[in-house]
């Protein structure tokens, strides 16, 4: 079940350390994000506030899915890194230039009969094919400086409540990396799992249980729909 006190940060295992040792959270430049009418949107945004530069941090606070780890940290490097969400924002709610929002998934034919769109609003849309990513978006736009690769939002290190490792990692390898972000100074409190969706004891136990039953006739009911 998600939790919609966190937000959830799939991101690299560099990243991560770079949180927790420099107590920063980096928000990129959107211009080589691949889908390109994401950029598009927050390019037009830009356009309609002069900003000079935007930088963007995608989170989510949906359950961990398959998809999520594939795309987001699709390898032995990728981690999930969860912050308190009211704390992080509140940090920012007297600073200039950052917006924070839910992602509004929309068809095409939605997007169509608008006869206007607030410029606020265009970061924040997205097409209705990515709404099980129930997306988080924050955003910092520069109106006085260039575009420049990262953006950084100093953030403390208790708002990290806990780090889920690649589900693709072996388990000694795990343990190191467990061992490492935890020695960090003032990270102790951290959790640190990794996450077992591919690879859960409860749920091959329950194959177990079914075939303990020895049940060889197929269910009474089968449709063709």
């Amino acid at each position: 079940m998600a939790d919609e006190t966190r937000l959830k940060r799939y991101t690299t295992l560099a990243s991560a350390v770079d949180m927790l040792v420099n107590e920063r959270l980096a928000l990129l430049d959107p211009s080589k994000w691949k889908d390109t009418n994401d950029t598009h949107f927050l390019e037009a945004f830009a356009d309609c506030v002069k900003a000079k530069g935007i930088y963007a941090a995608c989170f989510t606070q949906a359950a961990e899915t398959y998809h999520h780890w594939q795309v987001f940290a699709g390898d032995n490097e990728g981690v999930c890194v969860e912050f308190d969400k009211e704390n992080l924002l509140e940090s920012l709610v007297d600073q200039r230039n950052y917006e924070w929002d839910d992602m509004k998934y929309r068809t095409l034919g939605q997007l169509r009969s608008r006869r206007r769109i607030n410029a606020f609003e265009l970061p924040f849309l997205k097409r209705k094919g990515f709404s099980d990513e129930k997306e988080f978006r924050l955003l910092y736009y520069d109106r006085s400086r260039s575009q420049k690769p990262v953006h950084l939002v100093p953030i403390k290190r208790i708002w990290i409540k806990r780090i889920i490792i690649n589900p693709w990692l072996n388990d000694a390898l795990f343990e190191s990396m467990r061992t490492a972000l935890k020695s960090i100074p003032g990270s102790g409190n951290v959790s640190v799992i990794q996450t077992s969706l591919i690879n859960n004891t409860e749920w091959k136990d329950a194959c177990e249980k079914v075939a303990e039953l020895q049940i060889v006739k197929r269910p009474l009911s089968r449709s063709v729909r």
